[in-house]
């Protein structure tokens, strides 16, 4: 129990400012039956729990952190108003479009590529703005066939993803990441920030087959201190296979490679899964599945061998890890569905037995 006999409504805003999710999380959880708890409550200044928990999470060591984006959604899922305005008039989402400036890269970071992308880590606050809707409705108040989930695909540091890592390599400092494509997104984009804030480097080996988007992305890799982006040819596998070394890949991301007979891209990209990613992972590390359609995850399960060569790494997949936040929203008098974007899945690269078999099968 807290011990304190402040206002919980006080409270409430004085944790999420200064990160304490706990003690957040005991509050909303003793309060959540109260009819008299308020948790849009404002202070002087107009700020509501909201607020200053999207406010610090700039302040705090110059950027985002993991207890202030789990925070954010547990207000959000709580179904805290992330319209409601100060005394200033900014809502809440107002304190995270900006990156802090780092002093060391000047105006690099207040480029609006860079800006537009950061948002994207918090692309649940992100998602309803959009669409600005009025009124958050969770699956659990409707009825029937209406009561579906739906995700938003968002905050990776709350997936802890250090614990998909063996013991060995926790502690290296830099990372080699291999991603086919290559592009920023924002699956990747919240990665490279995870990485920057343990104190990591990442060499990133981005494949692709198409130059445009090679130099597009050595661009926008630039503007992270943390990032060495190496590119790589997708149709010359040795190439690939000169730029990495046996065994050496610490993470693989295969994310909305292209199938299709264009260009020869299916067989292309079925020999990058089947005979690049098994051979030049360490022993035991992760590989991260995501598409944008479920077709796409089956047929890359039945077109490669990446059921032999990989297993499932634990008994959740990446949209299981988590509570995530599943809701619809009320917009100009029509109900909005806001259906999932990713279909994702965490494997490890030791190899299966003959007799197990990877379910890649995910919730919608």
């Amino acid at each position: 129990m807290l011990k304190n006999n402040l206002n919980e409504e006080v409270l409430l805003r004085q944790f999420s400012a200064s990160g304490q999710f706990e003690n957040v999380l005991k509050i909303l959880n003793k309060n959540k039956r109260k009819s008299t708890f308020n948790i849009n409550a404002q202070s002087s200044n107009g700020n509501t729990a909201l607020h200053w928990a999207c406010c610090k999470a700039i302040e705090k060591e110059k950027g985002y952190t993991s207890d202030y984006s789990k925070i954010i959604r547990l207000l959000i899922e709580h179904k805290a108003d992330y319209l409601i305005k100060n005394k200033c008039g900014k809502i809440p989402y107002d304190f995270l479009k900006h990156m802090p400036l780092d002093e060391h890269r000047g105006q690099t970071k207040r480029s609006g590529i860079l800006n537009e992308n950061v948002s994207c880590y918090f692309a649940l606050i992100n998602s309803l703005l959009k669409i600005e809707c009025m009124k958050t409705m969770f699956s659990s108040e409707f009825e029937s066939a209406l009561s579906l989930t739906t995700f938003f695909h968002v905050i990776l540091d709350s997936l802890e993803l250090f614990r998909f890592f063996p013991d060995e390599s926790k502690e290296q400092e830099t990372f080699l990441i291999l991603s086919l494509a290559c592009g920023v997104s924002t699956e990747v984009l919240p990665l490279i920030i995870y990485f920057q804030y343990q104190g990591k480097k990442i060499h990133y080996v981005g494949i692709d087959n198409n130059s445009a988007v090679i130099q597009d992305n050595r661009l926008r890799y630039a503007n992270f201190e943390n990032v060495e982006f190496i590119c790589a040819d997708a149709s010359n596998l040795n190439e690939i296979t000169n730029k990495i070394p046996l065994y050496s890949i610490d993470l693989a991301i295969l994310r909305n490679a292209d199938f299709t007979e264009y260009q020869k891209r299916q067989s292309i990209f079925c020999k990058i899964v089947d005979q690049v990613i098994p051979h030049f992972m360490k022993p035991n590390s992760p590989l991260w599945i995501s598409f944008q359609t479920e077709y796409e995850l089956n047929f890359c399960k039945t077109k490669t061998k990446i059921c032999q060569n990989f297993k499932k790494f634990h008994a959740n997949n990446l949209c299981d890890t988590g509570e995530m936040c599943n809701f619809f929203t009320q917009h100009k008098n029509r109900t909005v569905v806001n259906h999932p974007d990713r279909f994702s899945i965490i494997l490890n690269s030791e190899r299966t037995t003959p007799e197990e078999t990877l379910a890649c099968s995910l919730k919608k």
